[in-house]
């Protein structure tokens, strides 16, 4: 079956946007039932190639522990092809640290936060499926703690999932290699000169009952005029930023700032966007537009 690759901003955006679908990689990643599940309001939900090329929702989350009790966290899903944006991840965390939730009995309370991050660049550790967490520790004798955390410590500390992408096996059988497969950068189309690594070509066999709706949503997207459409602008924006004189910004030249700024507002890209991107003033950004 060929499907929209979701490596790329556009696809994972339009992906991830389905309740159902985040509902899916949320139960599989955390390995917990999710009883109910509600994206949060926020001032941008999406930073795309079109912002600051960083995807990200956050929801309202209800789990089912082992123990058969209910569990109300915050879910952070973001998804990034940058180490630089370690900056914004810490930024949106903190964002969620200091905001209180309401509760379904209409009480407010800081929730405990877990962070699921999409990787399209690698980490040192070659694992595809990483998680990072927590542990109590006595003091004394560097014993590890079997007992769950306090909730006072839980809403202080956040456990963190990782996904990197193009360390997904194509021959591995591993329930998350098989449940992630849409992710598999093996399986890059071939013969497809338009949209080059654009498409993967899963094989049906690798297809999994439960997440057959995944991958037709996927496959859908490329027969969608509005998503290729948006897939299409995207390719246009980021090739204007990878143009010489937005590489001189990156050596720190004055020049390429400007030049960059030129090009971006040229491109149709908000000023202030721009503005934060390059780190020009008010002033300059104003001068630029005369």
């Amino acid at each position: 079956m060929r499907i929209a690759n979701p490596i790329y901003d556009t696809f994972f955006k339009y992906m991830i946007a389905n309740v159902e679908i985040a509902k899916y990689i949320i139960e599989n990643l955390l390995d917990k039932k999710v009883i109910k599940l509600q994206p949060l309001q926020q001032e941008k939900v999406i930073h795309s190639a079109k912002e600051l090329k960083i995807i990200r929702y956050d929801y309202s989350c209800t789990v089912e522990l082992h123990d058969g009790t209910h569990k109300n966290i915050i879910v952070e899903l973001q998804k990034s092809e940058n180490k630089l944006d370690i900056g914004r991840f810490r930024g949106y965390l903190a964002k969620n640290y200091k905001e209180e939730s309401v509760l379904n009995d209409g009480q407010t309370d800081y929730l405990p936060i877990i962070a699921i991050y999409f990787l399209g660049f690698d980490l040192q550790n070659t694992r595809p499926f990483i998680k990072a967490e927590c542990n109590l520790i006595d003091l004394n004798t560097n014993e590890i703690l079997d007992e769950e955390k306090d909730k006072f410590i839980q809403k202080l500390s956040h456990d963190i999932y990782l996904v990197q992408i193009k360390r997904i096996n194509k021959n591995a059988e591993d329930r998350l290699s098989r449940m992630f497969s849409m992710f598999n950068q093996n399986y890059k189309a071939e013969h497809n000169n338009k949209y080059k690594d654009a498409v993967l070509d899963i094989p049906e066999e690798q297809i999994q009952s439960g997440n057959k709706n995944i991958f037709m949503h996927l496959h859908n997207m490329l027969e969608s005029s509005e998503v290729m459409d948006d897939f299409e602008e995207a390719r246009r924006i980021e090739k204007i930023m990878l143009k010489d004189e937005e590489l001189r910004f990156l050596e720190g030249k004055a020049e390429g700032k400007i030049e960059s700024a030129q090009a971006m507002l040229k491109a149709g890209l908000d000023k202030q966007l721009v503005q934060q991107i390059l780190g020009l003033s008010e002033e300059q950004i104003e001068q630029i537009l005369l």
